[in-house]
């Protein structure tokens, strides 16, 4: 016997949504979908809310995810949709949620930095054996988790893009300040997100439209050609950016400042490199839907 279960993910970058079937006790991938519609763009430490134009982009966006998941046939009572960093540290959260509700169909949870960091664990495991800790660098916020500890950071892509540009020193710095506390040495680091996947896209030389998550999943990232791949697109103007095989266009501005964080990262954990995973919060997630109907899940699968 086989169950679908949908999740919908409101980011900061991004809306998401994953479609997946539980067949024994396994998560089946069974579609995907993402829209950019950067509800964060322009949100700081100074100004935080949202603008009439994100907001609009945003409730689009989230009416084509939840269009995309009932098509497929997956009911509402088995779709969960949550936000993370998007709505934590946003003003005027409570006017907008019921719209948002709304225009999905299904109430709205926001989860915290420090659950949203667990839940990222659970699914990395869900799709590595022997991963040790994992992060997720999104559009808002990094979350770190290995057992034991979960943490947030304010050191989303769309974040330092917003206060910084492109101005790669000093984003290093920012970063370093932030992670400077880290220690301890995972054995196998997992990195999930946009900017990860963007990163294993360009280092296989996929094209962005042929994108699956099979094609990118356990892709090794070593920092030295992290770091090299980061001062060639720096040294890129955003229309040459915009061209680089592997990269959606509507990343370009974001993807430096994603890749810096990232460098930070493995430098502060005393890595030399990581491995790219596709199961990430969303398949916690509809693993978690699918828990609550009794059944249990083991792995997933693409």
């Amino acid at each position: 016997m086989t169950t679908a279960f949908g999740a919908i993910d409101l980011g900061s970058n991004s809306v998401r949504c994953l479609g997946v079937v539980h067949e024994g006790r396994r998560l089946k991938y069974l579609l995907s979908g993402r829209w950019v519609s950067r509800l964060s763009e322009g949100i700081n430490d100074e100004a935080k809310n949202f603008s009439p134009k994100a907001l609009k982009r945003t409730l689009q966006a989230l009416s084509e995810a939840a269009k995309m998941l009932e098509e497929s046939g997956i009911l509402p009572r088995r779709t969960r949709f949550f936000a993370t960093e998007s709505l934590r540290s946003a003003e005027g959260v409570k006017d907008v949620i019921p719209v948002m509700e709304k225009t999905v169909g299904l109430p709205l949870q926001v989860v915290s930095g420090e659950e949203e960091a667990r839940l990222s664990l659970e699914g990395a495991l869900l799709g590595v054996t022997g991963a040790d800790a994992v992060f997720d660098l999104g559009g808002g916020s990094l979350e770190l988790a290995c057992e034991g500890f979960a943490r947030s950071f304010r050191l989303g892509a769309v974040r330092m893009a917003s206060i910084y540009g492109d101005d790669a020193s000093s984003i290093l710095k920012h970063a370093r300040t932030i992670l400077r506390d880290l220690h301890g040495r995972p054995g196998k680091l997992i990195g999930v997100g946009g900017t990860s996947s963007s990163v294993a896209m360009m280092m296989r030389e996929i094209p962005w439209r042929d994108y699956h998550p099979a094609r990118v999943h356990l892709c090794e990232i070593r920092k030295s050609k992290l770091a090299h791949l980061c001062r060639n697109l720096a040294a890129m103007d955003l229309s040459a950016r915009q061209r680089v095989t592997g990269l959606e266009p509507s990343r370009a501005d974001i993807v430096v400042p994603g890749i810096c964080v990232i460098e930070v990262l493995l430098d502060c954990l005393g890595l030399d490199a990581y491995i790219h995973g596709e199961t990430d919060i969303l398949w916690a997630v509809c693993s978690s839907a699918a828990a609550e109907e009794g059944l249990e899940t083991d792995v997933a699968v693409f």
